[in-house]
């Protein structure tokens, strides 16, 4: 019995590791039916096996073998793991699924967003603000969002302008550090910050403070630009204040905000496939002037 038990448990852990990669059920539709068919009679076996309490080692054995020919099948033919980009979860309908794909947007790796209930409703193209808070409802209720608690970050009594939600990604994260949620800024809208004028009208990365030359709005532009493709690229966050002036170089040879988040985004996919660091604008810069 023991042995059994054993080779359960090593299958399951084998199991989820491969799911971990390659998504749920996934596998067995990414080769040719025969080989989907023979791995399907295998799953058969083992779980008569289970349901007999017997051969359940021999039959663990082989259905791990399958899974490894089912891997092999699917790199041959092309496929390749999943890259987190996507999540597999029941849903209870394609507006709820809606709700948590905007928040994703202005998330940073720990899960912390804020976008206002109007930005929500431009992304998702519900004009009912109560569509959005229904589904918001639900997505705590199922742990999927984390409502964070301005008492736990400020010293202050006055809360903040727009309620900061963690997601999670994992379903157990801790709460995130006031770093973390500081660093999200970046990705906000700028008009959803605590701190935005009113009459400002930005996008994600607008957040961090323009200190140097403020009638240079080229300059800046593009420094945000950078900024924004860096943490859509890495999950980090370069500083406003350390990319300014490059930026002004940029702007001075006549390039836009759109040309820089273009060349940004592939540096940075090439610094991660030579697993280099996160590269400056300068980097970015050298590839351009």
């Amino acid at each position: 019995m023991r042995r059994q038990q054993d080779a359960l448990f090593e299958y399951d852990r084998k199991v989820r590791a491969v799911e971990a990669e390659w998504g749920v059920d996934r596998l067995p539709w990414l080769v040719d039916e025969a080989l989907r068919g023979r791995f399907e009679e295998q799953m058969d076996r083992l779980n008569q096996a289970i349901d007999n309490m017997q051969d359940i080692e021999h039959q663990a054995a082989v259905t791990l073998r399958g899974v490894e020919a089912l891997v092999n099948a699917a790199i041959a033919a092309g496929h390749k793991p999943l890259t987190g980009e996507y999540w597999e979860a029941p849903m209870p309908s394609g507006k709820v699924l809606a709700v948590l794909g905007a928040l994703c947007i202005f998330a940073n790796r720990a899960g912390v967003c804020w976008p206002a209930m109007q930005t929500m409703c431009d992304i998702t193209g519900y004009a009912e603000r109560v569509t959005i808070h229904n589904a918001m409802k639900i997505l705590k209720r199922r742990k999927y969002v984390r409502q964070l608690s301005p008492k736990d970050y400020q010293e202050t009594a006055s809360g903040w302008h727009s309620n900061r939600y963690q997601v999670l990604w994992d379903g157990d994260e801790p709460l995130p550090t006031y770093e973390e949620i500081h660093i999200a800024t970046p990705l906000q809208v700028r008009d959803d910050d605590d701190d935005a004028p009113a009459n400002v009208i930005g996008g994600m990365g607008d957040g961090q403070v323009n200190t140097h030359n403020p009638d240079q709005p080229e300059a800046a532009a593009i420094a945000h630009a950078y900024i924004r493709a860096v943490q859509q690229a890495t999950g980090q966050v370069r500083l406003y204040d350390n990319e300014i002036s490059h930026a002004r170089r940029l702007a001075v040879a006549g390039y836009t905000a759109a040309d820089v988040s273009a060349a940004t985004l592939n540096v940075c996919d090439k610094a991660i496939e030579r697993r280099a660091g996160v590269p400056s604008l300068y980097d970015v810069a050298q590839g351009m002037l």
